[in-house]
């Protein structure tokens, strides 16, 4: 007998409804045998279930079970050592282990946090417990969302398997991972071997012949209860979720006087207002799926308006197989895709059967593989991978999500919807639904940091070279215009001379005289040699003209770029700069033409522009070296002309990944900004200018001087350029503090460079990764926010700061009130620096160095005390990120 149909979490272990299919089979016997199961599918079809059931089977066999949910309140949103440590926890409670479990992470606190579950595992779990062993991990696309990678975590999962080989003890020990990813998604560096180990379970959607303990609960209340199920799984095609929920309907259904049919029941209790009526959620899980991460939803959606095209014209009618014959992935496949694989070409066309060539009226055939785009559309459960096919999972499906709803979130997705949808239809022919103006700016404004479709980005591309094109044709129309215009006016200008001339002439043969015709004559015969002059002044400037610069190329070239941009406001104000020397003016015109060039990627023209910049650049030069290499060093329009000219250029070798010639201009990079330090007031002005000018080029400078210092041990220097690297990184400068909310947003990259200066010139003495390094094995925290800290922190902080030689320890670190260190003594930064002086690679010193965040809130002066434990509480957030 029926008890109730559950459609809402877990079935418990003796439910009545629960179907048996043959993923219980695959499962049981895998994990039996000892092999590594994994069970990927989309929400809601069965897979905490099916762990319930087969937990159950194992342990009635002499199989000892664990269950870790990873999606559990207790370990989300914590730091990596809490993670790992309520997952060993669980793993204690799960098996009644006898063990202290704060004694034991103590004592391997020296090891990383993968080296402690693997020696838990081998040290306590297998050997406490001799039976066979499996560890079942729910709900693993969890840690998709954690802030940290568990990357290493999943490795380790695979070495248990080959692990088998050296230590027998493994062959003991078994995972079963279950969830809505992928194996891809596990291990996400690439670099690393993927997780493509042992067996997936495939679950089918319920069949026919499986699904008598749902037909039970028609019986006597309906006179063919075997047609009803049948129906009901021409609906659902057996989805777990739906099945179990119009079954209930059903059956409450019976109750009436006049019961309706199953169709009947869908249409009213599933499909019309299927927002409202989704209770408990499952039709908005789907659609959340699909739209969660806007930059990749136009995708999804493109890719599944393909299939429902490609299955409307095929006229097939699908048989009831499941959704992911082999799980999401198949392990007969390699994680690449099958055949030939275009990353240039939609989503949607890879792996395509045959396109026909109707550009109203495409018949595409999507062949399932193992692209990021399908395995989402997958894991959402809308569509099934059937006969090598997508298809849309159930017709219930089809009918919610129909293409109303996928023209309406393409809609909502983009901006531009209307036009675009034309466009395609017309194979991308009508240039009239093209954008322009403020509607293209907009467009691109929105795409800007989205993962856009093939086809939107050549839509956004047809659209930018359409106005592109029409500008040129304006100016063209425009210019021709004004040369008509002057034409017209120099024409209309010789004739009013002639026609003076003409009547002078008249006036003076009127008079009878030849000597008036003689002068007549040589007047035109000068006014002759003076037009040739003209002509030959005019020919000489057009010859030159493709080697001088102009504001006015700037203008032009500023409107390829969609108005108001960064770009455009950029190059507008560089053309209305003004410098007197007219050389100089050059450079700065050329060197921002090259600019202009590297931001369009129009790689030949930048470097011409360059070129012809260097060449200004070096006429100046010679024209007043001559005795007057004070004047040069000092005349700031040269000066700052120059770096810029270098910035740029320097910019473009790095962009064209010149790395020879990058390597060789280094020395003469920073030449200007060095040699400018005997004249202060110079230097502050080139200092201010590239402050606004180009930050990339002075933070390259920093970090030049930076290691200049610490090649020369100047380690106190080194320290103090340090802290104010970090302060203008943050654009901080006037602050002249960093506080967390700063500290968290620091760019990793230049963390990491600072950091790897520091390292390679102490000889692993100093930098902020070695103090990392003493920071954990003293006990501390990572990523711990100040005010969250505990007497413990303070005491660990106080084991660190001893460690590393900034704290006198006394007695036994005891705080006694407040946030004074009353049994220690912090010591003088100008004795510590002292020391490090004498001796650099005291032991008791090191990770000593930097400082930095001990100066963080002074701007100068060194924190000692309870004040310097509080202030420094920022270490925790630093040493968090970044991987340092």
């Amino acid at each position: 007998m029926v008890d109730q149909y559950i459609f809402s979490g877990s079935l418990p272990e003796n439910a009545s409804t629960y179907v048996t299919r043959d993923a219980d089979r695959d499962l049981y016997d895998g994990l039996r045998s000892g092999k590594f199961c994994y069970v990927l599918n989309s929400r809601q079809s069965g897979k905490s279930s099916l762990r319930v059931r087969t937990m159950r089977r194992l342990r009635e066999n002499g199989v000892e079970c664990a269950a870790i949910d990873l999606s559990a309140g207790g370990i989300q949103n914590v730091p990596p050592e809490q993670w790992y440590a309520d997952l060993i926890d669980t793993l204690i409670d799960s098996f009644n282990l006898d063990v202290d479990f704060g004694e034991w992470w103590g004592a391997n606190q020296l090891n990383s946090l993968v080296t402690k579950f693997r020696k838990f595992l081998e040290e306590i779990l297998l050997v406490e417990v001799k039976e066979n062993i499996v560890i079942f991990i729910d709900e693993i696309d969890s840690v998709l969302s954690l802030d940290f990678p568990t990357d290493d975590f999943f490795a380790f999962i695979r070495s248990c398997y080959n692990q088998r080989v050296d230590n027998p003890e493994y062959n003991r020990l078994t995972f079963c991972l279950l969830g809505v990813a992928s194996p891809s998604n596990l291990i996400q560096d690439k670099q690393r071997t993927p997780f493509n180990i042992g067996k997936a379970i495939s679950l089918q959607g319920f069949q026919l012949h499986e699904v008598e303990p749902l037909a039970k609960g028609f019986r006597g209340k309906f006179s063919d209860s075997q047609a009803v199920i049948k129906e009901i799984l021409d609906w659902t095609k057996g989805q777990p979720f739906l099945t179990q929920k119009l079954c209930q309907f059903m059956v409450e259904e019976s109750d009436n006087k006049n019961p309706r049919t199953v169709e009947e029941v869908v249409k009213s209790k599933i499909i019309e207002s299927w927002e409202s009526q989704d209770e408990p959620e499952h039709l908005r899980t789907i659609r959340a799926r699909i739209l969660r991460n806007e930059e990749r939803a136009g995708y999804l959606l493109d890719l599944y308006q393909q299939v429902r095209s490609s299955e409307e014209q095929s006229e097939i009618i699908d048989p009831p197989l499941p959704p992911l014959e082999r799980g999401v992935y198949d392990s007969s496949l390699p994680l690449s895709v099958k055949g030939v694989y275009d990353s240039s070409l939609p989503p949607f066309i890879r792996g395509v059967g045959g396109i026909s060539n109707s550009a109203s009226s495409q018949t595409i055939d999507i062949t399932a593989d193992n692209t990021l785009e399908q395995s989402e559309l997958l894991l959402s459960g809308l569509v099934a991978r059937r006969e090598g096919k997508l298809r849309v999972y159930n017709l219930i499906y089809q009918q919610v999500f129909n293409e109303n709803w996928v023209e309406n979130e393409l809609k909502n997705l983009r901006p531009y919807s209307e036009s675009f949808k034309f466009w395609v239809a017309s194979g991308g022919k009508d240039e009239s639904r093209l954008l322009r103006g403020k509607a293209l700016v907009d467009a691109e404004e929105w795409g800007k940091d989205k993962n856009l479709s093939y086809q939107d980005k050549q839509f956004l591309a047809a659209s930018r070279e359409k106005e592109i094109q029409e500008k040129i044709a304006v100016d063209e129309r425009d210019a021709q215009l004004e040369r008509e215009k002057k034409d017209k006016e120099a024409v209309e200008k010789r004739n009013l001379v002639l026609s003076e001339a003409n009547q002078k002439a008249k006036q003076r043969i009127r008079n009878g005289t030849i000597v008036l015709s003689l002068a007549l004559l040589g007047t035109v015969t000068s006014i002759t040699i003076a037009g040739w002059k003209v002509l030959e002044a005019q020919k000489k400037l057009e010859e030159t003209y493709t080697y001088v610069a102009s504001p006015q190329q700037l203008k032009e070239l500023a409107r390829k770029f969609p108005t108001d941009s960064k770009q455009a406001n950029e190059i507008l104000k560089q053309a209305n700069i003004k410098i007197n020397n007219i050389q100089l003016e050059q450079v700065f015109l050329h060197t921002s033409k090259s600019l202009a060039y590297q931001h369009l990627k129009n790689w030949n023209d930048a470097e011409e522009s360059i070129k012809q910049s260097m060449k200004f650049l070096k006429g100046w030069e010679q024209e007043h070296n001559q005795d007057k290499t004070k004047f040069i060093e000092s005349n700031y329009e040269f000066l700052q002309t120059k770096v810029f000219a270098l910035s740029v250029q320097d910019n473009l070798l790095n962009q064209q990944k010149n790395t020879q010639n990058v390597i060789a201009s280094e020395p003469k990079k920073f030449s200007i900004l060095q040699g400018s330090k005997s004249n202060p007031e110079l230097h502050d002005r080139l200092i201010k200018f590239l402050t606004s000018a180009n930050r990339e080029y002075l933070k390259d400078y920093y970090l030049y001087e930076l290691n200049n210092l610490l090649i020369d041990k100047k380690w106190r220097e080194a320290d103090e350029k340090t802290r104010r690297l970090m302060l203008f990184i943050a654009n901080r400068e006037e602050e002249n503090w960093l506080d967390i909310t700063q500290i968290e947003k620091l760019s990793c990259p230049d963390l990491k460079r600072m950091d790897r200066l520091w390292v390679q010139n102490s000889d692993g003495h100093f930098g902020f990764s070695v103090q990392k390094e003493i920071w954990v094995t003293t006990r501390n925290r990572s990523g711990t926010k100040p005010e969250d800290w505990k007497e413990s922190d303070y005491q660990n902080y106080l084991r660190f700061a001893s460690t590393i030689g900034w704290y006198n320890n006394k007695k036994n670190n005891q705080r006694k009130s407040g946030d004074s260190a009353v049994d220690g003594e912090w010591k003088d930064y100008s004795d510590l620096m002292s020391i490090i002086n004498k001796n650099p690679r005291d032991p008791s010193l090191r990770g000593g160095l930097p400082t930095t965040l001990r100066w963080a809130r002074a701007g100068g002066g060194w924190y000692g005390s309870g004040v310097g434990i509080k202030q420094d509480s920022l270490r925790p957030s630093l040493f968090s990120r970044c991987d340092l």
